[in-house]
């Protein structure tokens, strides 16, 4: 079986959660014998019928400029949304009102037409989470026979994390709070350093700026209190170390699906205090504390208690059940489905 993966056209330059996804995902499902193939400048997509089916990876707007091509190729594609926004802005208020007009020549002028049709023409859905997959039902007309859950994942290396590594190179004292990830404005960083400094918590931060001023922002208020490390590669031994040596992971983001990082984070054995929107509590359960990235006193009362706790291991637990390995399963369940 021959795949093709489309992934954000920038999503490689800002590495993230969902080129993560595609990335693990890929790397499994090459142990299961599925050939992937990456649209690019290599490949270009009119050789897609080359492939079985095409999987594309997050519900953007521009994606749709691709659906002439798979028609044209008579080839099927899935469809991971990793959709949620922050609110709901105006427009697609709008959006939802007046659906039974667009074709009156509004639907030039709203992208959420464009993911209507690209959910309508995907052979399945492939939400994260339960709560995704309602959070679309919300926005848009969505067919739930073609919808399939497939969770995000985890590698199971980080359950061997040890602190050493990480301690050893910066000398952090070993009771300190971390944050990995893209650093900007969806992310809260700010907020969380406010949080650290005003609880007296050491804060590191390990990640790139998506938005200049707004790090140089954060670089102010965390003056004393917060220790940058640029981003580091996925497999860098220190990354792990990193999270086995802290004593709490926070991701105060606006919304999470679920945040790899955090399960991460939670193999290897840190405290999570995670954002109560995008569908966490589906995978953490009761072993994290959640927290309301709107209200700075919910983040500093989750950092005050998150750092009061002792290390809780059940979160390890939770985590242990999103593995790459099963998220690859899942995903070829899926493939098999669609091409009967």
């Amino acid at each position: 079986m021959k795949v093709l993966f489309v992934t954000h056209y920038c999503g490689w330059a800002y590495y993230g959660g969902a080129e993560v996804q595609a990335q693990e995902t890929a790397r499994q499902l090459e142990s299961l014998g599925v050939e992937v193939l990456w649209l690019g400048p290599h490949l270009k997509l009119d050789e897609m019928v080359n492939c079985d089916l095409m999987h594309l990876f997050g519900a953007y707007d521009y994606f749709h400029y691709l659906l002439p091509a798979i028609e044209q190729s008579g080839k099927p594609y899935v469809l991971s949304t990793i959709y949620y926004r922050k609110k709901q802005p105006l427009r697609i208020l709008a959006f939802k009102a007046l659906k039974p007009f667009l074709y009156l020549g509004l639907k030039n002028h709203l992208s959420e037409f464009n993911i209507q049709q690209l959910l309508n023409k995907a052979a399945l859905l492939l939400p994260n989470s339960r709560n995704e997959e309602l959070y679309l039902k919300n926005l848009f007309t969505i067919d739930e026979k073609k919808v399939r859950i497939i969770p995000n994942g985890v590698e199971s290396r980080f359950l061997k994390a040890t602190p050493d590594l990480f301690l050893a190179q910066y000398h952090i004292a070993q009771d300190f709070a971390l944050y990995t990830g893209r650093i900007g404005a969806r992310k809260n960083t700010l907020s969380l350093i406010r949080a650290c400094r005003k609880a007296g918590v050491p804060l590191v931060i390990i990640g790139s700026p998506v938005e200049e001023e707004y790090f140089l922002r954060c670089k102010q208020e965390g003056k004393g209190v917060a220790t940058f490390i640029p981003a580091l590669s996925h497999d860098d031994p220190l990354l792990a170390s990193a999270y086995a040596a802290c004593k709490l992971f926070v991701l105060p983001s606006w919304y999470e699906t679920p945040g790899i990082s955090a399960l991460e984070a939670a193999l290897a054995g840190a405290n999570i205090a995670i954002t109560k929107y995008g569908g966490t509590k589906e995978y953490f359960g009761d072993s994290a504390i959640y927290l309301d990235p709107y209200n700075q006193k919910s983040i500093d009362e989750a950092v005050v208690k998150g750092m009061s706790l002792p290390k809780n291991y059940k979160a390890r637990d939770m985590a242990r059940r999103f593995t790459w390995e099963e998220v690859a399963k899942l995903t070829l369940d899926a493939y098999k489905e669609v091409l009967g």
